[in-house]
C-alpha cells in the first residue's frame, strides 16, 4: 500500500468586500469525489480520489496521507466514503468503477469487499448517499446498488449483507443513488435516483411505494438526502441534471412529512448535488454545491449550477449567500469541470474549518458561519467589547487565540492574546465585526458594532 504525507498547500487570497468567502487548496490538482469526517473525532477525515486511491488526515486537514484500496489503477471514482457512527475504525468505500462495497476495520489501512455480485456483473455505488445507517441502531445499515434496483441491508455493522428487496416497477435506466433512514422512525426508509422518483418503505425496506416524483424528466437525479438535525420530519434532497439541452427544473427540494410529499424549495432550475447542514444557535445553515453530471465540450452547454456554492442564512433556508469566489483547479487528468462533490466540517486550533470536495481538488475555508457559538466557559467569564476592540476574559492563565471577521466572512485580524488584555481592531474596517476567541477548546464570541 502506498502511503506518504502531503503538506497542505497554503494560498493567501486578498480579502475585500468583494469576497464573500476565503477558499484555499488543501489537496491541489487531484479529483476529489467525496469527503467525510470521523463522527466521534472530526479531526480525522477521508477524501475519495480515483483509480482506487483516497486520502486520510488525522490533523484536521493540515497534512494528508495517500492510501489505496488494493492496487492502483483503472478509472474508478470513490464517490462514497462512510464511517461507522459508533465504531469509527470501521470505514466503507464504494463508487463508480469500483468492484462492490469495500470495508475496513483498521481506519482505512486495509480493505476487503463485503458486498459484491456472484454473477460477475459490475456492482457500483452511485453517490455519497448510497449507504445509510439507522440512527437508532447504528449496526444496522442499508446500501443500494446503482443498477438493478436492489436494496441490501446489514445488521452487524456491515460485516455481512443480504438482499433486502428489489424496488418494483422501475425502468432499466432508473439508477439508484441515494438512500436514507428516518432519524426517529427506523421503519421509514427512502430511496431515489434517476428521474427523482421517491421510493418509500415503512417496513424497514421490505416493500416500497412511490410517493412522489420530484421531476418528470429522465435525466434528472436525486443526488443526496440530508435530514434536518432539529426536526426529524424535515428532509432535503438535491437534484442534479445530466443533459444541458433538456429542461432544467431541478434544485433543492424539501419535505416536511418524512418524505411523503415534496416541494421545490430553493435554487430553482439549478443543478445541485452536495449538501451540508450546519447547526447554529440561530437555526440551521445549509451549504449547497452545484454539480453537472455530463459536462459538454462547448461551454455554451453548461448547466446552471456548475461552479456554484451557496450558504443559507441561519434559520432562513430560502435566502442564500453566494460563496463561489473559488480558485478552481485542474485535476490530475486535465479535467477542468467545476463540480462540488461534498462538504465536511472539522476543527483546527479551536476554530471550525469547512472542507469542500471538488473535481480539481480539496478546498477549505476557515469561515463557515456568521453566528456566534453559544458554548459557555465555566464561571462568569464573558467577552466584552470596547469602542474599537475587545477585552479578553481571564482563561485560567492560558494564552488565547482570536479571529475577527467582517460581515462577508473575511478575516481582518487574528492572533494571540492574554487574559484581561484589551485588543484594538483596525478602524478602517467597516462594522459589524465578529470576534471569536478560543481558550482550552471553549469559544467566546462577540459582535463589535
Amino acid at each position: 500500500m502506498k502511503r506518504f504525507l502531503i503538506p497542505i498547500t497554503m494560498v493567501m487570497l486578498a480579502c475585500s468586500s468583494l469576497h464573500a468567502q476565503q477558499w484555499t487548496p488543501s489537496i491541489a490538482n487531484r479529483a476529489i469525489y467525496s469527503v467525510v469526517t470521523n463522527p466521534l473525532n472530526p479531526g480525522t477525515l477521508y477524501a475519495g480520489n480515483m483509480a482506487r486511491m483516497f486520502f486520510k488526515s488525522t490533523d484536521a486537514g493540515v497534512t494528508w496521507e495517500e492510501l489505496t484500496i488494493g492496487s492502483v489503477g483503472g478509472e474508478s471514482r470513490i464517490v462514497l466514503l462512510a464511517v461507522h457512527p459508533r465504531d469509527t475504525t470501521v470505514v466503507f468505500a464504494g463508487g463508480i468503477g469500483l468492484a462492490g462495497l469495500q470495508r475496513s476495520t483498521d481506519a482505512g489501512y486495509s480493505w476487503e469487499p463485503v458486498l459484491t455480485t456472484p454473477d460477475g456483473y459490475r456492482f457500483e455505488l452511485g453517490g455519497s448517499s448510497a449507504l445509510a445507517f439507522d440512527p437508532q441502531h447504528p449496526d444496522t445499515a442499508y446500501c443500494i446498488r446503482y443498477q438493478q434496483g436492489e436494496v441490501y441491508w446489514s445488521t452487524n455493522a456491515g460485516a455481512t449483507w443480504e438482499l433486502r428487496s428489489t424496488i418494483p416497477d422501475i425502468e432499466s435506466s432508473d439508477n439508484l443513488r441515494a438512500i436514507t433512514v428516518c432519524p426517529d422512525s427506523s421503519n421509514i426508509v427512502i430511496v431515489s435516483g434517476r428521474r427523482c422518483r421517491i421510493h418509500r418503505s415503512t417496513d424497514f425496506g421490505v416493500t416500497w411505494t412511490v410517493h412522489d416524483s420530484l421531476n418528470k424528466t429522465r435525466d434528472t437525479d436525486v443526488g443526496n438526502f440530508v435530514w434536518s438535525p432539529s426536526n426529524p420530519a424535515v428532509l432535503y434532497a438535491t437534484t442534479q441534471k445530466s443533459l444541458f439541452y433538456n429542461a432544467q427544473n431541478c434544485g433543492l427540494y424539501k419535505s416536511t412529512d418524512r418524505g411523503i410529499s415534496w416541494n421545490l424549495h430553493a435554487l430553482t432550475d439549478t443543478s445541485v448535488y452536495a449538501l451540508l447542514i450546519h447547526s447554529t444557535p440561530k437555526g440551521e445553515e445549509l451549504y449547497v454545491g452545484g454539480n453537472q453530471i455530463e459536462y459538454p465540450a462547448d461551454a455554451a452547454g453548461k448547466i446552471k449550477g456548475d461552479s456554484i456554492v451557496v450558504r443559507s442564512l441561519a434559520g432562513l433556508d430560502t435566502v442564500y449567500t453566494d460563496l463561489s469566489e473559488i480558485p478552481w483547479m485542474e485535476s490530475e487528468i486535465g479535467d477542468t469541470v467545476y463540480n462540488v462533490w461534498g462538504f465536511a466540517v472539522t476543527h483546527r486550533n479551536g476554530f471550525p474549518v469547512l472542507i469542500m470536495a471538488t473535481q480539481g481538488g480539496l478546498m477549505e475555508s476557515t469561515h463557515i458561519t456568521d453566528v456566534a457559538d453559544t458554548r459557555i466557559f465555566p464561571g462568569p467569564q464573558i467577552l466584552r467589547t470596547g469602542v474599537d476592540g475587545f477585552y479578553a476574559p481571564d482563561c485560567t492563565g492560558n494564552a488565547m487565540t482570536y479571529r475577527v471577521t467582517d460581515l462577508l466572512g473575511c478575516t481582518v485580524a487574528a492572533g494571540t492574546v492574554a487574559g484581561g488584555q484589551y485588543t484594538e481592531v483596525p478602524r478602517t474596517v467597516g462594522r459589524p465585526l465578529f470576534i471569536t476567541l478560543e481558550c482550552s477548546g471553549i469559544n467566546f464570541n462577540a459582535v463589535l458594532r
